[in-house]
């Protein structure tokens, strides 16, 4: 098996994505807008007793950043009161409307302190990341296993197409059929179909077999990539034989055990339908870069800042073709007012890569896509 990483370090977001035989298997994404506003997997705090809850046994801690993070508590526990400082280690980010999950912390060797020397929650060293100071431990987890991290010219192109692969709601599956997944406030919902799928030259129970069996596999790459975590319930096609399902269950549990994040995997029931469980710590790819549409009934689209940090990409490569042109930057009205609210300093960045050469203006007509035209 030949894994590599592509290493993306663009202006206003850091992405980078694993291959595995020449395949995306896992994607991160980290933004600039969001470096001290969110608490992630691995930083560790200073933290302050909020209030408890006995009925889960927990208490609430404030961080100073984000909204209140979940400590779970040892049954009987007396030491703790609202007020008492901690120090805690993040080890689930916020998903959807529940904060971060939180470990206690040991004392540190040689320091005595009981509270934060401010008096006010906060960071006191961060995890691993991606953006630039941090990427080298991100890189240097066990599971990664040496593979070889490439970030040039290449990556780009590589990790823009994992993003349209993680963001597709349906799957290709090997010589035909098709996976759908539709996340819902409970569960992952995945569904297979032999859609077009040949089976003339085997019998019924080997095409169910064989279809089944990619789709396994297929699957269980999709939900990686995604980032999706909590409950999946999959409707496999036709799965009626009994040898049948044992061997797709079999695929399946397989396939789910190269995941680093922790799975647990039920038996396919007389129906066909499987549950199984995925471990959660972070926020999933459709979470960071879409938002609702316009109405509760429309689907999810791509958030204006994702659009915009898409068209700073597209400037960037534009601006590498036509060097010393003066280049005009044309966006939608939402994406141009985010732009042009620069809270992220994103033109100063670009500026020092292209030079202050650029101008970004409202499309000319509604429905224009971004585009990038020389003055």
């Amino acid at each position: 098996m030949t894994r590599v990483i592509y290493h993306d370090e663009g202006i206003g977001e850091t992405r980078a994505v694993l291959f595995s035989d020449d395949r995306p298997v896992e994607l991160w994404i980290e933004r600039w807008s969001e470096i001290g506003k969110i608490a992630r997997v691995g930083d560790r705090y200073w933290g302050r007793v909020t209030s408890f809850d006995a009925r889960i046994s927990a208490a609430f801690i404030d961080l100073g950043v984000g909204v209140p993070a979940l400590l779970p508590l040892p049954r009987r526990t007396t030491a703790l009161v609202e007020g008492s400082w901690l120090r805690v280690k993040v080890i689930r980010e916020a998903v959807a409307e529940k904060g971060p999950v939180l470990k206690l912390e040991p004392p540190q060797e040689g320091d005595s302190r009981s509270r934060p020397r401010t008096g006010r929650a906060g960071l006191i060293d961060p995890g691993p990341s991606l953006l630039a100071e941090g990427s080298k431990a991100f890189f240097s987890r066990d599971w990664w296993d040496g593979c070889d991290v490439i970030a040039d010219a290449s990556s780009r192109l590589e990790v823009d197409a994992a993003v349209e692969n993680a963001l597709a709601t349906q799957w290709v599956i090997p010589h035909g059929g098709r996976i759908s997944l539709e996340p819902t406030k409970a569960l992952v919902a995945i569904d297979v179909d032999a859609g077009p799928r040949s089976g003339k030259q085997q019998n019924a129970a080997k095409f169910c077999e064989d279809l089944n069996c990619a789709a396994a596999e297929v699957l269980a790459r999709a939900v990686r990539l995604k980032g999706l975590g909590g409950l999946f319930a999959v409707d496999f096609a036709a799965l009626t034989d009994v040898k049948t399902r044992a061997k797709v269950e079999t695929v399946l549990k397989a396939s789910l055990k190269v995941d680093p994040a922790e799975t647990r995997c039920g038996t396919i029931d007389q129906f066909g339908v499987c549950i199984f469980q995925r471990q959660r710590k972070t926020r999933s790819v459709l979470e960071l870069l879409l938002e609702p549409g316009q109405s509760g009934r429309d689907p999810a689209v791509l958030s204006v800042e994702s659009r915009s940090l898409e068209a700073i990409r597209q400037l960037e490569t534009q601006a590498y073709t036509d060097r010393g042109a003066r280049l005009v930057l044309r966006v939608p009205n939402d994406v141009h007012a985010w732009l042009n609210a620069d809270t992220i300093g994103w033109k100063t960045a670009l500026a020092a890569k292209i030079g202050a050469r650029f101008v970004v203006q409202p499309a000319l007509s509604v429905g224009q896509r971004v585009d990038v035209e020389m003055q």
